[in-house]
């Protein structure tokens, strides 16, 4: 029977945005482990505070290791504006969604619709957010990926 050699490694990262005492990484990597995870195959990045931060400290960790392939796993409505930081950053993903969101029909209104919409509405703005500050020269220089 042949089996392939697979390694793989998580990355995952967050801050204590939220003043828990605990960041996101630490409580994702305790998950992790009772999962069944080998932690030497855990990488944590527990400093960053939102997807620009995530793309930038994570690009730094990536950049000390060579990697065949980096698959950003994130929300479904959360995917491209993620994507976009990390080719900023030089870092080329492989995006898969976690989940789907979707309006659903109905004769009222409902929260769950304008949750949806608040969402998405914050990531357009971050995509406008990200052009703005291109055009003004706010943005840190590109490494790498399309440098422009």
């Amino acid at each position: 029977m042949y089996r392939a050699l697979l390694s793989a490694k998580l990355l995952h990262r967050g801050g204590d945005a939220s003043k828990t005492g605990e960041s996101e990484a630490e409580v994702y990597k305790s998950y992790l482990l009772d999962l069944g995870i080998i932690e030497k195959d855990v990488i944590e990045e527990s400093r960053s505070m939102n997807t620009w931060q995530n793309a930038q400290f994570t690009s730094d960790i990536i950049k000390t290791k060579s990697y065949d392939n980096i698959v950003l796993v994130t929300s479904g409505l959360h995917l491209q504006r993620s994507e976009l930081y990390f080719f900023h950053f030089g870092v080329n993903t492989i995006p898969v969604r976690a989940d789907y969101m979707e309006a659903k029909l109905s004769m009222v209104p409902l929260w769950y619709n304008f949750a949806v919409t608040d969402f998405a509405i914050h990531e357009w703005l971050g995509f406008y957010r990200y052009y703005f500050y291109k055009q003004m020269g706010w943005n840190p220089k590109r490494v790498n990926s399309g440098e422009a």
